[in-house]
């Protein structure tokens, strides 16, 4: 291939292709053992994880030297052919056969050889060899991404396309296997559908024999990979960016197409932006890093489509994923055809959408199929579906509108053998609301069932037949009285059926606004589902989960103006608002009373900003008049003007109040000596200036405009330190936080990000749904504040960067946020003309946190002052990690997989254990192995007893251990079979192990003597004492957590039961509530006494450890999915319904419209009346509530809160 300056040598997502085996580097070592493998057996099975490159090896590596003379043998060449499965892989077959062996055809076609294929088998094959070529080539036929049989032909209940699939197997291993002709197979495949193959017989045997697992590449192999392409264009590339992009692919799924994608987005971006020369870190930054470039690439693509292309886009790609019956997410290929049916579009729209994600992008394909009319499209790269989150959103939609299909399919089955009735109640309702919202097309029903008009039709029909009843039913009513009493208590139990059905469909919609970060529309439904419902124990669960999103600040007044709000901000002392608006009035507020102390008013209209001086004396105001004005507070006159060429558009006092510093539509931003009243210093940009403001020092000025970029000047100097890129034009605002350490810039690319003020490096970026007009850091620099054009504020915990942003809204766009100087209030103010103050006094306590690691996590807890959390899991590592900003501290390399891990004492220690032999003694501090403990088997259990200087350990030597720290052996207790785990009562005269044979047994810690014994139906997973040493606590494989008496041995209360395995149950703190949770993805809390379930939290996969913070108000879960979750515990549970909807109302400033299904902003006087209402009710309420450490208008009241219960403290 030709290599151009304009052309990348990087192909994205997408396998390289034989042409482009000059640009692909890393892999010659893999390539010959490829070609020698080959020599050996002629059928070669390529398998690897989704990920792995094994396309690109066949095709860049393996083929052209082919291509090149390898293997020749006694033939003249290579015949070589390409194809995949696809939809239906006989005809795909017997198409690259015919072009393999006859190139005429003579008329013989691809479905005429399918037709024999089908009746004759294998023995079709050589009615189509050429005696002119026989024997002259060896021919070589690439079957990629043969996983694609068992997504398409296998996941199928008719039996033709199974016989068609076998049929196809068969052809290929007789293909392998003859001698007539040279003829050599190569399969690829993902490693996780080895286990499908044996579907087929022969070919598990083909594959053992002819098997190349790919290997991963070696740090110096990826090295080659990045560099390769870049040297060979005769390009230069930081080694700095070389070492950022190896150590990123080692901390991410899918690093090969994503290095890839990454390198192609970086190479765009100095080729045509940055064209310094030089690919470095920079660029890499300003395209998302690996994590990120993929899905901002994505997200770039749907900029400027219209809310009709976005739905016909999301539809496409729904059509072109599946999740398979083990719950992979995986590529389906589909005709364009299908495509305009099942996206009810015209082909000319879909063909334009498409386009978007081809070509530069390479995140769809298309292929050529029989009818020219047509085209095959496909996903580039199942990376695509795991990391763009927009389209894993639309995967699971997709799947939850399938699920219901099915059973819709299943009901209408059942009701044709006559072993079901018509639809009604619920489940009726549930099915006719998916039809109505959801309106299927019949292309995508019969994707998932043939059966679907009959499904449909019967739907039509209960819901006609339901309807006639009702009107039967209300006709009788007006008959005879007592036909009016029995019709009546129906009536009752079908509005009470269809209001639970209402609160549910409210719930659903609040749980996916919820998976799309928005909370706050999300908590509105829950309120809305929670007043609806007439069930105690539903409307518990939606006031638990209704808690569970309450925002980080409350709505504490409304201030109306009547124009435009451009600038809303606190005075010094934080007393006084200060407000521009666009008719050119400036006004100041008491923040208190919302009175108005003073008024200005400029010839400039707009005022874009006021700002007070730092004495408090003077207001300097900046308008599109072409001045930025000073005035006296006083007096209110104006006391200087600083005059430029075009519209001011901000204006800053310096820390010290000597300088006044402007931005200017002129591209400069412009330093002015206040007291001299003269211009100092000029800044220039290449573009409108939106933003200037000086370091405390005065030696540095930070500028933002509309040249994509934020400068950082030196201003003795003059000259930038360096530039802050966005990807799009615009960036409206740029901020230092209160210690200068970092900088908050915004653009109307959707982003805010923070960046390290020192070298200028990106620190994060925070993602929104639409243009961010500004953003603010709070004092303490933990919180940022950011407002978008689409009416929403964001607060986003910036020392937990997996947290969510919690969401205020207003009635149009936010141009302003600002928080006071203390911290606890923000400011708020834009189109709407309605200034909010909110109280952020609460705001850490709502904070849920996400410690992500790179495995499965076993095991979770917290050192006994809830400062610090341990992780442990299936990656080998426990990591030790701060709870108030989220970071890891340390982390220690087991060497194997790690069950259990626990802090010492004095939280100095770490003690591990895992499934080898050894319990190993970490150093938190210094990350180094303290000591180990040795056991003959493998270490099931380590524990510190609770006197802090010893250690009991269990394993599958059947030996329970005791040890000093310093790993000097105690003694030893032998039991009879494998110690699965065990504990020491606080008292320390007993032991609770858990044996191999669904009993927990009580013995004598001195003498192992057995006391009791505690059965369960199944595998005990879990056993641990309660704080006062009376009772045993017992959960297991039999879904049932169970509580024992100590002194009788006997079961107290009933079993507290999940719908799957239950992985631990732990006591409270205080002893009062029991923890469970399991693989039901359920955390369930329950009272002790009763053994009532209080609480259930779902999670998003199941959990294998909980356990309570020592303060009880958050838990703790290890959860499969890779990620141990922090979450505050919701739990005001006595709140009237009416309460909490008047709550949620009155903190966000908005209620749920049911006729307009959206949640609209209040009017101040409204909210001033609700407020009054709420204030009275919370306090009552307040005085009998039961929990009062988790009443949210305690959290927002507390000193209120505190004069009527006193001895509740915070």
């Amino acid at each position: 291939m030709a290599l151009s300056p304009e052309s990348n040598p990087f192909v994205g997502l997408r396998s390289y292709e034989s042409h482009e085996s000059i640009l692909f580097f890393g892999r010659q070592d893999q390539t010959i053992e490829l070609l020698q493998k080959l020599h050996l057996f002629r059928f070669l099975a390529v398998i690897g994880s989704s990920g792995s490159g094994k396309s690109s090896l066949v095709k860049a590596g393996l083929i052209p030297r082919l291509k090149a003379g390898y293997l020749v043998k006694n033939q003249s060449s290579w015949v070589i052919v390409t194809m995949k499965p696809g939809k239906d892989a006989l005809l795909n077959l017997a198409e690259a056969l015919l072009s393999l062996f006859n190139e005429s055809n003579n008329g013989f076609t691809a479905a005429d050889l399918k037709k024999r294929i089908l009746e004759q088998g294998f023995e079709a094959i050589p009615d189509i060899w050429s005696p002119q070529k026989l024997g002259k080539a060896n021919y070589f036929l690439l079957v990629d991404q043969f996983e694609e049989l068992f997504r398409i032909a296998l996941n199928t209940s008719e039996i033709a396309k199974r016989d068609e699939a076998a049929d196809f197997v068969n052809v290929l291993l007789h293909l392998s296997h003859q001698k007539i002709i040279s003829f050599y197979i190569t399969i690829t495949m993902r490693s996780d559908f080895i286990g499908d193959c044996a579907q087929f017989y022969g070919l598990p045997e083909a594959i053992n024999k002819g098997l190349y697992l790919v290997p991963r590449l070696s740090r110096i192999q990826l090295e080659i990979v990045v560099e390769g392409p870049v040297r060979l264009y005769n390009q230069k590339i930081s080694p700095a960016l070389t070492t950022t992009l190896l150590n990123d692919a080692q901390m991410i799924e899918d690093a090969l197409p994503l290095l890839q994608h990454v390198l192609m987005r970086t190479w765009n971006y100095e080729m045509n932006t940055d064209k310094n020369g030089e690919l470095d870190v920079m660029d890499y930054y300003n395209v998302g890093r690996i994590e990120n470039a993929l899905s901002l690439h994505a997200d770039e693509v749907l900029l400027g489509m219209t809310t009709e292309e976005r739905k016909v886009t999301e539809k496409m790609f729904q059509a072109l994923t599946a999740i398979d019956q083990n719950g992979r997410k995986i590529r389906r290929p589909a005709l364009l055809s299908e495509l305009v049916l099942i996206t009810k579009t015209n082909k000319e729209v879909l063909q334009k959408i498409i386009n978007r994600f081809t070509g530069n992008t390479s995140f769809l394909i298309t292929s050529k199929v029989e009818d020219r009319d047509d085209l095959l499209i496909d996903i580039s790269h199942e990376s695509l579906i795991r990391q763009w989150q927009r389209l894993n959103d639309w995967v699971d939609t997709e799947a939850d509108s399938a699920r219901i299909f099915l059973r819709l399919v299943e009901a209408e089955k059942l009701y044709k053998e006559k072993n079901k009735n018509l639809l009604s109640g619920n489940e009726l309702h549930q099915f006719w609301h998916w039809y109505t919202t959801f309106n299927p097309s019949p292309e995508w029903a019969r994707r998932y069932s043939e059966s679907c008009n009959d499904c449909i039709n019967y739907l039509k029909k209960s819901r006609s037949v339901n309807l006639r009843n009702k009107i039967l039913l209300f006709g009788a009513i007006t008959s005879v009285v007592l036909v009016i009493c029995i019709f009546s208590i129906k009536v009752y139990s079908d509005y009470v059926a269809s209001t639970n059905q209402l609160a549910l469909s409210y719930w659903t919609s609040s749980q996916n606004l919820a998976d799309k970060n928005n909370f706050f529309d999300a908590l509105h439904l829950i309120a809305e589902a929670e007043e609806t419902s007439r069930r105690d124990d539903i409307i518990k669960d939606l006031l638990i989960n209704g808690e569970s999103f309450l925002p980080a600040a409350c709505l504490k007044n409304m201030f109306p103006v009547n124009a435009i709000i451009n600038s809303a901000v606190f005075s010094p002392d934080g007393k006084l608002i200060i407000i521009a608006v666009q008719n050119g009035v400036v006004s100041v507020i008491d923040k208190t009373t919302g009175k108005k102390v003073e008024e200005f008013i400029s010839d400039s209209l707009p005022v874009v900003s006021a700002v007070f001086s730092p004495d408090q004396n003077s207001i300097l105001t900046a308008g599109h008049d072409s001045t930025a004005r000073l005035w006296d507070v006083k007096n209110g006159l104006q006391i200087k003007a600083f005059k430029h060429p075009q519209a001011v558009t901000g204006a800053s006092f310096s820390a010290d109040g000597h300088f006044v510093v402007t931005a200017c539509a002129d591209s400069c931003a412009r330093i002015w000596n206040v007291a001299a009243e003269n211009q100092v210093d000029t800044f220039r940009q290449d573009a409108t200036v939106y933003s200037a403001v000086l370091s405390q020092d005065n030696k540095r000025l930070l500028t933002s405009g509309s040249d994509s970029t934020a400068h950082l000047w030196n201003v003795v100097t003059g000259k930038p330190v360096y530039s802050l890129r966005h990807n799009t034009p615009y960036v409206n605002s740029a901020v230092f936080s209160a210690d200068e350490k970092r900088i908050l810039t915004t653009g109307n690319d959707s982003t805010a990000r923070i960046w390290d003020a020192a070298t200028g490096m990106p620190i994060d970026s925070f993602y929104h749904e639409s243009e961010v007009t500004n953003g603010a850091f709070s004092p303490d620099g933990k919180w940022i504040a950011t407002c978008t054009r689409d009416k929403y504020v964001h607060i986003w915990n910036i020392e937990s960067p997996n947290s969510k942003s919690f969401i205020l809204k207003h009635a149009g766009a936010v141009y302003s946020v600002n928080f006071s100087k203390d911290g606890k209030w923000l400011l708020t103010g834009g189109k709407d003309t309605i200034v909010r103050l909110w109280n952020m006094e609460a705001a850490t306590i709502n904070a849920i946190n996400t410690f992500q690691t790179r495995g499965i996590v076993n095991n979770a807890g917290f050192s006994n002052d809830g400062k610090f959390i341990l992780t442990c899991g299936s990656d080998s590592l426990a990591r030790v990690w701060n709870i108030a900003n989220s970071q890891l501290i340390n982390s220690f390399n087991n060497g194997s997989v790690i069950n259990k891990g626990v802090f010492s004492n004095d939280g100095k220690y770490v003690l591990t254990c895992g499934s080898d032999s050894t319990a190993r003694l970490w150093n938190i501090s210094s990350g180094k192995l303290q000591n180990h403990f040795k056991h003959n088997g493998i270490v099931r259990s380590a524990v510190f007893n609770a006197d802090g200087k010893t250690i009991l350990t269990t394993g599958d030597d059947s030996t329970i251990r005791f040890w000093t720290i310093q790993a000097k052996p105690g003694r030893i207790i032998k039991f009879k079979d494998k110690v699965r785990s065990g504990v020491l009562s606080p008292d320390g005269a007993s032991l609770l192990i858990i044996g191999a044979d669904s009993t927990a047994y009580l013995l004598s810690s001195k003498t192992g003597k057995r006391l009791k014994s505690f059965r369960q139906e199944d595998v005990i997973k879990s056993a641990v004492f309660s704080p006062d040493g009376k009772w045993a606590l017992t959960a297991g494989w039999d879904n049932t957590a169970r509580m024992w008496s100590i002194a009788t041995g006997e079961q107290n209360g009933s079993s507290m039961r999940h719908s799957k395995y239950i992985m631990e149950a732990v006591f409270s703190p205080d002893g009062k509530w029991i923890l469970t949770a399991g693989w039901d993805s359920c955390v369930r809390i329950w009272e002790i006494t009763t053994k009532n379930q209080i609480i259930a939290l779902l999670q998003k996969s199941p959990v294998n450890s909980v356990v309570f913070s020592p303060d009880q108000t958050s838990i703790l879960t290890a959860n499969r999915d890779s990620n141990a979750m922090l979450s505050r515990i919701p739990g005001d549970l006595d709140i009237p319904k009416a309460l909490f909807k008047l709550q949620v109302q009155v903190l966000t400033g908005a209620r749920y419209n049911i006729k307009t299904n959206e949640t609209e902003c209040l009017s101040p006087e409204q909210w001033q009346s609700l407020n009054r209402d709420y204030e009275r009710e919370a306090k009552e309420h307040y005085k009998a509530c039961k929990y009062q450490q988790y009443n949210v208008w305690r959290r927002f009241n507390p000193n209120e809160a505190s004069k009527i219960h006193p001895s509740t403290k915070e």
